[in-house]
């Protein structure tokens, strides 16, 4: 509402949902903040799932009346892509660069850890010129437990000590200071380049 965030929603990527299932789940994840269909002026959506973007616009066009702004290279964000494929570009990470410009201004490095861990990086001018993506911290963790014959499944908890004294403990200390190990050597070497120098993060 105006820059106040009412809410946020969370629910499960289901690629067998329709148009019609969406919608009620929208309408009732809308109700639990107080608010209708009718309080909604605009709908923008961001997806990395593009088998279900045609039944979120659907859902939206039904539910609101309109289609959503979906987001991509292509739309106005106070950030210019020079990228490769900027077709291939995930609006997750328009976005979230997009939000961190508008926030703290450029050079700017934001990173993402979801599925995947996401570099990106912005010059002061607000140019997307590239970045890194990685396996996630708990993709990398599901890897290691689905790949090998005898590691246990852990709890990604941040170990006392860096030195594991049981599988368990070696795996988590792997894992978490390994992980972070890998974020502070990219984001070093990302601050070496010359359109970084004082980039924030």
């Amino acid at each position: 509402n105006g820059d106040q965030m009412v809410a946020t929603r969370r629910v499960s990527t289901e690629r067998r949902c329709t148009s019609d299932e969406y919608g009620v789940i929208i309408k009732e994840l809308l109700s639990h903040s107080n608010n209708t269909v009718g309080d909604v002026e605009g709908v923008v959506m961001s997806s990395v799932v593009p088998a279900l973007n045609y039944t979120m616009e659907h859902a939206c066009e039904f539910l609101f009346g309109e289609k959503p702004l979906v987001v991509n290279h292509t739309i106005s964000t106070g950030i210019t892509i020079d990228y490769d494929n900027p077709n291939g570009l995930g609006a997750d990470r328009i976005v979230g660069m997009a939000s961190a410009y508008h926030n703290y201004g450029g050079p700017l490095i934001t990173i993402d850890f979801g599925t995947a861990t996401t570099f990106n990086l912005i010059d002061k001018d607000g140019r997307f010129f590239g970045g890194a993506i990685c396996p996630g911290l708990k993709t990398g963790a599901e890897a290691l437990v689905n790949k090998t014959a005898k590691l246990p499944h852990i709890e990604l908890v941040k170990p006392e000590s860096i030195v594991g004294k049981d599988t368990r403990g070696c795996m988590q200390s792997g894992i978490i200071y390994g992980y972070a190990g890998l974020v502070k050597y990219m984001v070093d070497n990302f601050k070496a380049l010359p359109e970084m120098e004082g980039a924030k993060v």
